[in-house]
């Protein structure tokens, strides 16, 4: 319980402070969204800031912070969802809310089915064993919740995979329209387009299906993959920030950006799905990937920062 409280603590007072922090960094304004400015009335449409913080929580969190915390596993799905939220968004300012505040909720589900688990465990009501996830959940909402905190609880859990699945595909239309310069305005379109891509998601269920193995497999290839783009997102940030004059505060994605640089590497080059390099190889290549991303990042904002103030002191001459 002491150690339940101390982590809401820290979940929400960091919400309250670096939240503001990040918010103060970014810099949010009052100019016309993209719901605005490129309004169709399909995809980009203006929408009331607590519909897009719903929408975000559901999307970004699927079953990630239920059955992550039992087995002792990340995450959400969140990245995914910046294609569909940013288009529906009246003003950047909604932003601290809808995205960080939405990610601190995700972490206060995370925590209490971790509780839940524990409770369970320490009951004797089940095995502490992670193969167990699913069970766990019904023994949490049957035993532990009670009637009318299981149904709600079960519904979640329900909801939650299944916005996340219905999302995660308007997404991919969304990027491969934008990719491509795919009109998507008609409904004709639109469905042609996504028929492609249900296609391609059903002949990965049926593999799912007909492999013993098979959502296993595709569960690291994903779960490295996502966390990859994760990656490519804080590279991203860093260069923005030196780009637009806050290098001072490039270290906010630059040190998640090497972690993950470190992590993904290293997971990469071990796993089976991968490389196969034992652990010992498998850190030091990973630690090596990390210091060449900080490096070269630090080597471009340094550039970046002289070739800037190079160009302002020609102009103030």
């Amino acid at each position: 319980m002491i150690t339940f409280i101390i982590g809401l603590v820290i979940l929400f007072v960091g919400a309250a402070l670096y939240g503001k922090f990040c918010e103060h960094v970014f810099g949010p304004d009052d100019r016309k969204t993209p719901a605005y400015t490129k309004e169709d009335g399909v995809d980009y449409v203006p929408m009331r800031g607590w519909k897009n913080s719903l929408i975000n929580l559901l999307n970004i969190a699927g079953t990630g912070p239920i059955l992550g915390p039992i087995q002792g596993i990340l995450s959400g799905f969140h990245s995914t969802q910046t294609a569909i939220i940013s288009r529906t968004m009246k003003s950047e300012k909604q932003g601290r809310m809808t995205f960080y505040n939405m990610m601190i909720l995700e972490g206060f589900i995370a925590m209490v089915w971790a509780a839940g688990a524990m409770g369970v465990y320490n009951l004797g009501l089940q095995a502490a064993d992670a193969s167990l996830a699913t069970a766990t959940i019904g023994v949490v909402c049957k035993h532990i919740l009670g009637p009318v905190g299981g149904v709600i609880a079960l519904l979640g859990v329900i909801v939650l995979p299944i916005t996340s699945g219905d999302t995660a595909l308007r997404a991919l239309r969304l990027a491969v329209a934008d990719g491509f310069h795919l009109d998507q305005k008609s409904t004709k379109k639109r469905l042609g387009l996504a028929a492609v891509i249900f296609v391609l998601v059903a002949v990965i269920l049926v593999f799912a299906k007909s492999n013993a193995d098979g959502f296993n497999i595709l569960w690291r290839y994903f779960a490295w993959s996502n966390q990859s783009l994760s990656l490519f997102a804080f590279l991203a940030i860093t260069v923005w920030m030196f780009e637009t004059g806050r290098g001072k505060y490039a270290w906010m994605p630059l040190i998640p950006g090497c972690w993950y640089a470190f992590v993904t590497v290293t997971y990469i080059v071990n796993a089976k799905i991968g490389f196969n390099v034992p652990w010992m190889g498998a850190y030091i290549i990973g630690i090596v990937a990390a210091a060449a991303y900080l490096i070269i990042l630090v080597w471009y904002g340094k550039k970046r920062t002289a070739a800037k103030a190079a160009k302002a002191a020609q102009n103030g001459k």
